[in-house]
């Protein structure tokens, strides 16, 4: 089922705050304080003549005192009467109206500048910001009126809900909609805002506002005395106040409103008392996507007591988790948000973990370089303080001997840049699933686009893929093909017709073909695309790329499979390594071959298989039905270490690992047992595992009670370019089958006989696994058992 497309909107709430018009900036630390509005009364828009349906906007303007609504809807609808935008008083009465179009007939949102007497509207279907002067006449939205306008797509703000003028920076600040942000704009040297390069000189600086509980904004103010900014979210049913920098200051319940969709707010003067300033909101009520004769735009009064602005704590960020080789520089690119006092904000770096020193150029300077003095993953501390309180934040470094490849994990991070285009040809970004590539019957063109790969000209590509996790279960017969934009640098998706099937695709493209997706929340192999590194390659080859460069990919082909959408929870992830110009790109390890063996005997031999090479890594698991039999060997090989040997219930597991060497392929590999024992026995057998010890990880668990689910345990992986191998065994008279976690790569399957029989399964990732924890696996078994359960991490040649 496609994603369900909503219009572009934008509200204005009105709700009154009480306050002084004087408020003094406190030194008490504080968290967001939660308060609560209460209604001072509701005017009817849906009632003025000519009616507002679906209110998106409002601003105060305190020179003729009375409050401007926009409504981006109205002229879809059968009352339109020829004016989006009305002029009223505080008290609801209707003074004047005007028509905005041209330029905009989206007007979604609007603020007042009372220093020049212009007005700045918020167009979401043209992702820009229109500047209003009003003329000689002095009114909005009339002929003489002079209109200019600035993209805001151009610094990322693809759903420009509203805007908000604030009179102490001279800035204005745009909320986004789509990606819960807020871009603050400076209109730069030349005093004007027309946008940012290469149009003009404009400084956008964008904030995330999800992290603060903020859902669905879709209005923002200034408020005139506090200098704060006012943003309304209809989800979460408050208006939450946030300083310059957008820390919270206070969080504010507008439910005794009853609102449906706030969509706007302002601050303006109280009706009952001019020296108090209340909150003005709009509600947009039903959308007219929902009912097209629906007529119910509302305004909300409200009043708040607001304490003084406290002193807010530091923000640090130490910036994105990164990796970089042992002697190769690192920048680390930290940055602190502060609300200016008490004093000065004193920053620094310190090392929370890691297993050697961490070395810092100036640890008291945000921007610092810093040298490590052995390979292994450091965790890193920027702590900031205004010397009454203080914050920090960490960032993980992976460092890598000295031309492993680097890895990378880029996630969708915008809402525009994983979408669906249907036939119709207009693109489809809303919704928690993305269907790939096609949603039921109707076929259609995916598009996920990457931002910010740190990713060098010349680098060689050792593996691309895109992780996505599945949405709900799915096992109709699937095959996308995959291409990448042959782009330098792609920009995010548009809901214009066309906007991913017409650009342009790389010579090479992939097939994938998932198997079934079982249900909801998972992000294994199955979940896994094919290997993309040649279609990343041949655009990082392009003469254009550049380092922070965007990429994206197209799809298309047969069949559904439905995976989480940024806007779903767990956006998908783009994973990716490389080795720079100038450096010998480094094996990765691979699957080279496997061999069992099942019986009840004294002696259990398997033959290496004749594919293996000198150099590749080899594990050798036994499990036996009985801890009272002697084990001895292995022999026939030489040179095997055990690295595991523990009980589950009567049964005993032992694992070895070894290099092989020449003369190791087609040699048999014995156990000599006393008494006759039941045993199942495999070898495995990979390629590009380090020379010097092919097995960087080993942990065990056992089942304490017999059942069909068995977990493996969980496994940290602490280097890039590891594969994990599971093995899970079982003694029972009555196992016949075992069922692979999904997307994992089966090696090997052993089934004995008779009662007491040993059965076991073979599986590895298939691929490279992320660093960090790697959660346990869970296989199941078609009866009731006690299992024993391994997983190995390999060592990839360094």
């Amino acid at each position: 089922m496609s994603r369900t497309r909503r219009r572009l909107t934008t509200g204005s709430l009105v709700a009154g705050l009480l306050i002084p018009l004087l408020s003094g900036v406190s030194a008490a630390p504080a968290s967001a304080a939660q308060l609560n509005a209460a209604l001072v009364r509701t005017v009817d828009l849906s009632a003025l003549d000519p009616p507002l349906p679906d209110p998106s906007g409002i601003a105060y303007v305190p020179s003729r005192d009375r409050l401007l609504i926009v409504d981006g809807e109205v002229d879809e609808m059968p009352v339109f009467a020829g004016s989006n935008l009305f002029e009223i008083t505080r008290s609801g009465t209707l003074t004047d109206r005007g028509l905005t179009n041209p330029p905009t007939k989206e007007p979604v949102g609007i603020s007042h500048d009372p220093g020049s007497g212009h007005a700045f509207i918020a167009d979401d279907d043209q992702q820009r910001i229109h500047d209003f002067d009003p003329g000689p006449d002095g009114r909005f939205a009339t002929a003489d009126d002079v209109r200019t306008w600035f993209s805001t797509g151009a610094f990322g703000s693809t759903d420009p809900e509203d805007v908000a003028f604030h009179p102490q920076t001279g800035e204005i600040f745009v909320l986004e909609g789509t990606d819960n942000d807020i871009h603050r704009v400076g209109p730069g040297p030349n005093g004007v805002f027309d946008g940012v390069a290469p149009s003009g000189d404009d400084v956008s600086t964008e904030f995330d506002v999800l992290g603060l509980g903020i859902r669905d904004p879709e209005g923002i103010a200034v408020h005139p005395v506090r200098h704060t900014l006012l943003v309304a979210d209809f989800t979460t049913r408050r208006v939450y106040e946030l300083n310059r920098e957008v820390m919270p200051v206070n969080s504010i319940d507008i439910s005794a409103s009853g609102q449906t969709k706030a969509a706007g707010i302002a601050v303006a003067p109280a009706t009952d008392d001019p020296q108090r300033l209340n909150l003005y909101i709009v509600d947009r009520g039903v959308d007219n996507d929902t009912d097209p004769d629906e007529n119910d735009g509302k305004m909300y009064e409200m009043s708040v007591d607001l304490p003084p602005v406290p002193n807010l704590a530091p923000v640090p960020q130490a910036g994105r988790d990164v990796a970089s080789h042992l002697t190769d520089p690192l920048t680390l690119r930290g940055a602190v948000r502060d609300d200016g006092g008490p004093a000065p904000v004193a920053v620094a770096w310190s090392q929370t973990g890691g297993p050697g020193t961490a070395v810092f150029a100036d640890a008291a300077a945000a921007v610092t370089e810093v040298s490590f003095s052995a390979p292994g993953t450091y965790v890193l501390r920027l702590t900031a303080s205004d010397s009454a309180l203080s914050g920090s934040d960490d960032v993980t470094v992976t460092v890598l001997p000295d031309g492993a490849p680097i890895p990378l994990n880029v996630p969708v991070a915008k809402a525009f840049d994983d979408v669906e285009q249907p036939p119709t040809g207009y693109v489809d970004w809303l919704g928690k699933s993305l269907n790939i590539p096609n949603a039921g019957g109707t076929a259609q063109t995916i598009g996920l686009r990457f931002a910010g790969l740190d990713v060098p000209p010349g680098s060689t590509i050792t593996s691309a893929s895109v992780q996505f996790t599945s949405a709900r279960s799915g096992s109709a017969a699937t095959t996308a093909r995959v291409w990448a934009v042959a782009s330098d640098d792609t920009p995010t998706f548009a809901t214009t017709p066309g906007s991913v099937a017409a650009r342009p695709r790389t010579q090479a493209s992939v097939t994938w073909s998932p198997p079934a997706w079982t249900g909801a929340g998972q992000a294994g192999e199955a979940q896994r695309t094919s290997e993309l590194k040649t279609l990343v390659q041949e655009v990082v080859d392009r003469p254009g790329w550049a380092r922070g460069n965007a990429i994206a990919f197209v799809m298309t082909g047969t069949g559904e499979r439905a995976a989480q959408s940024h806007d779903g929870g767990t956006a998908p992830v783009l994973h990716l390594s490389y080795v720079a110009g100038g450096a010998p790109p480094v094996q990765p390890v691979a699957f080279r071959a496997a061999a069992h063996f099942a019986g009840n005997t004294t002696s259990a031999s398997v033959g290496v298989p004749s594919a293996v090479q000198s150099g590749d890594g080899m594990l050798l698991f036994a499990t036996v039905n009985t801890v009272s039999a002697t084990v001895t060997g292995p022999a026939g090989v030489i040179g095997w270490t055990l690295v595991a040997d523990f009980t589950t219930g009567s049964a005993r597991t032992l694992v070895w690992k070894k290099v092989a060497v020449a003369g190791d392929a087609g040699t048999p590999v014995s156990l000599e047992l006393s008494p006759i024992t039941k045993i199942g026995l495999q070898l495995v057998a990979y390629d590009g595992t380090s020379a010097a010890d092919p097995v960087a990880a080993v942990a065990t668990r056992s089942d304490t009670t017999a059942t069909t689910s068995h977990t493996g345990p969980a496994v940290e992986v602490g280097t890039a370019g590891g594969w994990l191998v599971s093995y899970w065994a079982d003694k029972s008279s009555v196992t016949t089958a075992w069922t692979p976690p999904p997307g994992m790569a089966v090696r090997d399957q052993l089934a004995g006989a008779g009662s007491g029989r040993v059965t076991s399964l073979l599986a590895d990732s298939g691929g490279t696994v992320p660093i960090g924890t790697a959660a346990g696996p869970t296989a199941t078994t078609d009866e009731a058992s006690r299992a024993a359960m391994v997983r190995v991490l390999l060592a990839r040649e360094p």
